[in-house]
């Protein structure tokens, strides 16, 4: 039985590894502006997409597709769809091969905030922005190589004199991307929230200085791996789901109750073991295992197996309260009955690793004189 929960719990583990490993790409497209083109870096290999490629390595394809004043609007001065990057990068994406793992990275909105883009009449253009948004994320979502398309939002936007406005970015812009996000299930790597009180980053109020460019690369290559589970939270949980149900209920002392269940384990780690069971009632078994054992003489005992989702029932408790053994699953268990010495296997064939502890020499002395008292008044 140890050696099959054992067992058990090494598959957990290892599928547990498979699930966290971070998915790696082989190409990722940078669709933008002048950010994404490394306007005001002190040179081309200053850029984001050059940093990121550097952060990748050989292994994956990084491709600068920024162009410098492209707004995502296509009602705006400058439309990205119009653009020789747009149709780039829409080959790039294509051609890149049926075994090819694509990301294309979406980060546009900086020259929408611009009063002559944004504004219209008496309203704004926040409805043709967000249809605009949607329509690029379709775009190269349903290319033949059906890359994941990543929205960026762009960096908090300081004092400048492009007409570039950080209230409109944080006020309106931002919120359409991160419905658009939800509405297509896409991710999103949020660039805003970390360069926030950081205008030392940037050169002219909005665009990155070589410092600030590294940072932007350092957030998109985290979030692109993060995006599948390389962070550790999203398969990370797998494994320690099954610590919670770790059947409870040792065989309790008079009348022991059933130990709780393991509490269910965080982020991959092992749930915790159930507590001792109190005094009082008879003992039950596991969330789906058997009914707990047969009434001891002592304490309640606390669950000792690793725990699983199907767990035995309750072992006969002697001196000072039995102990359950659970198998399968990834929590550990709690800790044995407390009896004053380990034993041998008993009479009924218990074959379970737990000590358990036999009656003093005391006790049946008492017990043989008890029984004997009443026979002879019955005489």
């Amino acid at each position: 039985m140890w050696r099959t929960g054992a067992l058990a719990f090494c598959g957990l583990l290892a599928a547990s590894a498979a699930w966290a490993a971070p998915r790696v790409p082989t190409h990722v497209a940078c669709v933008g502006d002048s950010i994404t083109a490394g306007y005001a870096a002190s040179s081309t290999s200053a850029s984001y997409p050059s940093v990121l490629q550097g952060l990748f390595g050989s292994a994956v394809q990084v491709r600068n597709f920024g162009h410098s004043g492209a707004t995502l609007l296509s009602t705006g001065d400058m439309p990205y769809q119009q653009t020789s990057e747009y149709t780039s990068a829409t080959t790039f994406v294509s051609g890149a091969g049926a075994s090819a793992v694509l990301d294309v990275v979406i980060m546009l909105g900086t020259n929408d905030t611009k009063s002559g883009n944004w504004t219209s009449g008496g309203g704004t253009r926040a409805t043709q922005f967000k249809t605009d948004c949607a329509a690029l994320v379709d775009h190269f979502a349903q290319l033949q190589t059906h890359p994941l398309v990543f929205l960026a939002l762009p960096p908090e936007i300081y004092t400048n004199s492009f007409g570039i406005d950080a209230a409109t970015m944080d006020n309106q812009i931002i919120p359409i991307i991160k419905q658009v996000a939800a509405d297509k299930g896409v991710p999103i790597i949020d660039l805003n929230t970390p360069t926030k009180g950081h205008s030392e980053l940037f050169s002219d109020g909005v665009h990155p200085t070589d410092q600030g460019y590294k940072l932007v690369a350092q957030i998109i290559h985290d979030g692109l791996l993060a995006a599948m589970g390389g962070a550790g939270g999203a398969g990370g949980g797998a494994a320690g789901a099954g610590g919670g149900h770790a059947g409870a209920g040792g065989a309790g002392g008079h009348a022991g109750g059933a130990g709780r269940a393991g509490a269910s384990g965080a982020d991959g780690q092992a749930g915790a073991g159930g507590q001792p069971g109190s005094g009082g009632r008879a003992g039950t078994g596991g969330s789906t295992g058997q009914t707990g054992g047969a009434p001891g003489t002592g304490t309640g005992g606390a669950p000792s197996g690793t725990g699983g989702a199907v767990a035995t029932g309750g072992m006969t408790g002697s001196g000072q309260g039995g102990s359950t053994t659970a198998t399968g699953g990834s929590a550990s268990g709690g800790t044995a009955g407390h009896g004053t010495e380990p034993a041998a296997d008993d009479a009924s064939g218990c074959s379970c690793s737990v000590g358990h502890s036999r009656p003093t020499p005391a006790i049946l002395l008492l017990a043989f004189v008890l029984v004997g008292g009443r026979r002879q008044r019955r005489r």
